[in-house]
């Protein structure tokens, strides 16, 4: 027994070797096949050139160039200057003049007129567009009477509220008195067209602020009479 397994072992095993050489000889070949195809696609591709690569670079949009505006012409068929001075103060002593109102300078330098019989005080420059334009202690109301006063509060809220004049008042202990005053601030420029309509109507607002607290104070002392009764 031996002796047979010996011999079988001997024919066994180059019969083995010749087929486990034979069976990596055909794994070899298979993954060359497979690999070829992949290198042949490879050398297929063209190579990028820098010449290309820059093709595909987005071109740049050139931007537009802004046209500068035309220059204003002002009411007047002038263009005014980029920094010149409105000359507002005297452009407004010649106004007054324009409409027939004359004028004096205090000491202060304000400008002092009387317009449809109430006397005004303005502060105006040269080197600034805006005049301020008061109406000093048109009405008083002694501070003893607590319902007037009330009424007249209520009447000034009420102004402001509809008119461009604003309505404020003070209370002067001395003389023991409430007073109304009315102030405005407008834009007082040569480029302003027909600037002396302009004027009327501005200290024409001062006016309209009176009779709206004058009427209704009238219809506060109408109301609380009728609850009297």
């Amino acid at each position: 027994m031996v002796i047979w397994t010996i011999l079988i072992a001997i024919i066994a095993i180059p019969l083995l070797a010749q087929a486990f050489a034979k069976n990596s000889k055909e794994q070899a070949n298979s993954r060359s096949q497979a690999e070829a195809p992949e290198a042949s696609a490879r050398q297929a591709e063209p190579p990028v050139s820098e010449q290309s690569e820059a093709a595909i670079e987005t071109e740049a949009v050139p931007t537009p160039v802004e046209e500068a505006p035309a220059p204003v012409e002002t009411a007047y068929g002038q263009t005014p200057a980029a920094h010149a001075q409105p000359n507002s103060r005297q452009l407004f002593v010649d106004t007054l003049l324009k409409i027939g109102c004359q004028y004096e300078i205090d000491n202060d330098g304000r400008i002092l007129f009387a317009y449809q019989g109430e006397r005004f005080v303005v502060g105006a420059s040269n080197d600034h567009a805006y005049v301020s334009i008061w109406d000093y202690c048109w009405k008083s109301v002694e501070l003893d009477d607590i319902d007037e006063i009330a009424r007249l509060r209520k009447t000034i809220n009420e102004a402001n509220l509809n008119c461009s004049v604003k309505t404020v008042f003070t209370i002067d202990n001395e003389g023991n008195t409430m007073d109304v005053h009315c102030h405005t601030i407008i834009l007082f420029i040569p480029e302003i067209p027909h600037i002396e309509d302009y004027m009327r109507l501005e200290l024409n607002e001062f006016f309209r602020a009176h009779l709206t607290v004058e009427t209704e104070l009238s219809k506060l002392r109408e109301k609380e009479s009728q609850l009297d009764t």
